[in-house]
């Protein structure tokens, strides 16, 4: 070797182990120029390329160093793992075959010839041959017991092979050698989470995280095992420390604000999330649940403010649009709310969600036309969304067609036998007329099935045994229904009613009291007290 190309490539040394591999690719170039006749020189330039990306012009310098020396093994070596990654595997097999024979010929040293095996069981993987991979890994095993990475390998083969206690005895061998061999402690946790054993897919993601705490992946099935396990505390200290390791990564950002949501923790929330709102293109999503924070804590303005950014192209626009409708609606600004959701009605005429946000502000704002003739059209796009079909029920409900009510019922049972509110509904709406008292009870007793704790469907079973002259049954249901529903003026009024059925007198005035200390319309109060007075009497 020249004075110049050594010195070269001693620089070329340095500044690859300094991390300047830029620097160490030009010094590496002019060592093999100043050299040219240096299988050596030229295939250390083409590791330069290759690291670079350059992969044409390191196969071209590869190519050339065994020009200068066709035995050259360490050339066939690197053109071999280059034509792998080009997934010209039968070029790189037939490079390995040459290699393994012409070591075996040779005194190669054992190690050298352990990492061509290795790089051929990779290739091998790729190629889907995963028995010969396996067999030349335990190969590997028997020369090198140690071989940290043929056991991750063979982890790798067995997984692939479904032969997950395999598998993980593989891992576990590596972590057994390295502790810190992250990347085993992950494909534990993951083959562990895939046979249900919840506790170890936990202690692997957790040792994974010890041995990699900058790791982003590792962290969020750390924190996704803790969400699985409702651990919400646990996985927003996971989402703190990764917020402090990568301030601007919003997915952990979002992750946390949600988490303190979730906690109560409402300020912290906000000063989480608020951030994302910075950018100027922030997501809609981010935007929405920012919003959804601020109205928690009552700064409507600022709410309202954050979801007018959230773009109709965002997967977040019909809930934001929705949302600040029904902001408007709380501050009694039902024109602002309306004026909303038809201009997004108009946008996006499909969207059932704002569909149906807009007939439910027409109907509490008494546009009954309005809800109907908004329904009839959709349904009539679209006939099969059961959801419309409900809605259409309770507008024909305010309007008094109870026919058109009922078929609309029927029709939501007809696409969804299972709709538990359909059953419920059309079966109070029977109960609340006396009618086909005993299809009610069928049609009751299917929707608590489905929703056994409904406070709402007790109250219904309960008013058809009301209707049924059963009492006290119909006084059992309603306790059970209060305790899930305690301040629930129907079904308290329920209550009252069978009460007095009962003849007790007292504790029905009681309750009378409790609801005309409990409504705020003036109408309902005076209702209560005139049943109060008439309790009296009795």
């Amino acid at each position: 070797m020249s004075k110049s190309s050594l010195q070269y490539t001693l620089m070329g040394e340095y500044a690859f182990h300094q991390g300047n591999f830029d620097e160490a690719k030009t010094f590496f170039s002019l060592a093999a120029k100043a050299n040219p006749s240096s299988a050596y020189l030229q295939l250390r330039w083409a590791l330069e390329l290759a690291r670079a990306g350059d992969l044409p012009e390191a196969k071209k310098s590869a190519l050339q160093s065994l020009d200068l020396d066709p035995k050259y093994w360490e050339g066939k070596f690197f053109l071999a793992k280059l034509y792998a990654l080009e997934q010209k595997f039968e070029e790189s097999i037939t490079l390995f075959d040459e290699i393994l024979d012409q070591m075996q010929a040779s005194d190669t040293e054992a190690q050298d010839l352990i990492d061509v095996k290795f790089s051929l069981s990779s290739v091998f993987i790729d190629m889907g041959q995963l028995q010969k991979s396996q067999l030349l890994l335990e190969s590997i095993l028997e020369e090198d017991p140690e071989h940290i990475f043929a056991y991750y390998y063979l982890g790798r083969v067995y997984a692939e092979q479904l032969r997950f206690q395999k598998a993980l005895e593989a891992y576990r061998q590596t972590v057994a050698i390295d502790p810190s061999f992250s990347a085993s402690w992950k494909a534990i946790g993951f083959i562990e989470q895939y046979l249900g054993n919840k506790n170890k897919s936990l202690e692997a993601f957790k040792q994974a995280s010890l041995a990699s705490p900058a790791d982003i992946e590792v962290h969020r099935h750390l924190m996704d095992e803790y969400l699985q396990r409702n651990e919400i505390e646990k996985a927003a200290q996971v989402a703190e420390q990764m917020i402090q390791k990568y301030p601007d990564l919003s997915v952990f950002r979002v992750r946390l604000g949600l988490f303190y949501y979730q906690l109560g923790k409402l300020e912290q929330s906000r000063e989480t999330l608020l951030p994302l709102a910075k950018d100027p293109y922030a997501l809609g999503d981010h935007l929405y649940y920012l919003a959804v924070v601020e109205n928690a804590l009552g700064d409507y303005e600022a709410a309202v403010k954050h979801l007018k950014r959230v773009e109709a192209t965002s997967d977040s626009f019909e809930n934001a649009v929705i949302a600040r409708a029904m902001i408007l609606h709380h501050l009694k600004k039902d024109k602002k709310s309306q004026k909303v959701l038809v201009k997004a009605h108009r946008e996006k005429p499909k969207a059932t969600a704002i569909t149906l946000a807009l007939s439910s502000l027409y109907l509490k704002t008494n546009q009954i036309n309005k809800s109907k003739t908004l329904l009839e059209r959709a349904v009539a796009q679209n006939e099969n969304d059961e959801g419309i079909w409900f809605a259409l029920a309770e507008t024909y409900e305010k309007s008094g067609n109870f026919s058109a009510q009922e078929t609309s019922l029927k029709k939501v049972l007809a696409l969804n036998g299972n709709h538990a509110y359909a059953l419920n509904y059309l079966g109070y709406t029977y109960a609340e007329r006396g009618i086909k008292l005993g299809e009610a009870e069928k049609l009751i007793l299917r929707a608590l099935e489905l929703e056994p704790q409904d406070a709402y469907i007790q109250d219904s079973l309960a008013w058809v045994y009301y209707q049924k002259q059963e009492y006290q049954k119909a006084m059992q249901l309603l306790e059970q229904a209060m305790q899930g529903a305690p301040n629930e003026p129907i079904i308290i009024e329920h209550y009252a009613q069978a009460l007095t059925k009962m003849k007790q007198h007292e504790k029905a005035r009681d309750y009378y009291q409790k609801l005309v200390d409990m409504v705020e319309d003036a109408h309902a109060k005076q209702k209560f007290r005139q049943k109060i007075k008439e309790l009296s009497t009795m």
